[in-house]
């Protein structure tokens, strides 16, 4: 009786693992290729923008992608559709993984970072280019792939839609959990508000939802303390920001300066 080597053990572990995925149901059988309607009722609602991200995640997690799947031998990227938020980058040889082969597929954002294109059905997916063919995928998985293989952004419907989805959501639906944006939680603001008030002229801070960025900061500064005071709690303010350990938390943070007290 022969024995196994370690090598040919592990290649028939491999094997096995490839062919009960071969042979497990098809979760998406009867998938017709449209956006299921909650998350269709999500991108049609007309709500604030902070309002809209949130229900626009949470119907996201509570349904499935479709990813974009390049041709086999596809050696260069068709032309695709202009988008204003980035550009499409080139990929690498096809995966078996279908979120893999979305990740090679990476758009080019206008800021440098690097996002995975993620579509809420196929017709918005051949919008965006017609060389591609549809996976559909859970958004677990598909956050999980952005999270190994982008900089954790995904760009929901690039041609159509255009909407980035944050790295934080992105990272919370990696892992299955529910996103609490920044704007609402308390436990993210407390934090970053004991950091801010380390600062002498340092008044008060308070939060809410940015325009243009994830999490609007107003920074309260006594303008008693002479210029020194206020410029050092200023500038701490930022090295504070832009510490790598809250990125995973929050995206874009914007702070804006108020001297108090405010003069008539």
């Amino acid at each position: 009786m022969s024995i196994m080597s370690q090598e040919q053990l592990q290649a028939a572990l491999a094997a096995r693992e490839r062919i009960s995925k071969l042979l497990a149901p098809n979760p998406f059988a009867d998938d017709d290729g449209s956006t299921p309607a909650a998350l269709a009722a999500a991108l049609s609602a007309q709500l604030p923008r902070p309002q809209f991200l949130r229900e626009l995640v949470a119907a996201i997690a509570a349904t499935r992608l479709i990813v974009p799947v390049p041709a086999h031998g596809l050696e260069e990227p068709a032309a695709a559709v202009a988008v204003e938020i980035g550009k499409p980058g080139g990929h690498k040889p096809h995966q078996n993984d279908p979120a893999q082969d979305a990740a090679s597929l990476a758009l080019h954002l206008d800021d440098g970072h690097i996002a995975m294109p993620v579509f809420s059905s196929q017709a918005d997916m051949q919008a965006w280019r017609t060389d591609v063919r549809p996976a559909p995928v859970t958004p677990q998985r598909a956050a999980q792939v952005a999270c190994l293989s982008t900089d954790q952004i995904w760009v929901l419907n690039p041609a159509t839609d255009n909407i980035r989805i944050p790295r934080p959501a992105v990272i919370s639906l990696s892992q299955a959990q529910k996103w609490v944006p920044s704007w609402e939680n308390e436990q993210l603001q407390a934090e970053l508000k004991e950091q801010l008030m380390a600062y002498k002229a340092m008044v008060n801070v308070a939060f809410e939802a940015g325009e243009t960025s994830e999490l609007r900061i107003y920074a309260l500064i006594d303008r008693s303390c002479g210029k020194e005071e206020m410029l050092d709690a200023v500038e701490g303010a930022q090295q504070v920001l832009v510490n790598p350990d809250w990125a995973n938390r929050v995206d874009h943070v914007e702070i804006c300066p108020i001297l108090w007290p405010i003069e008539q």
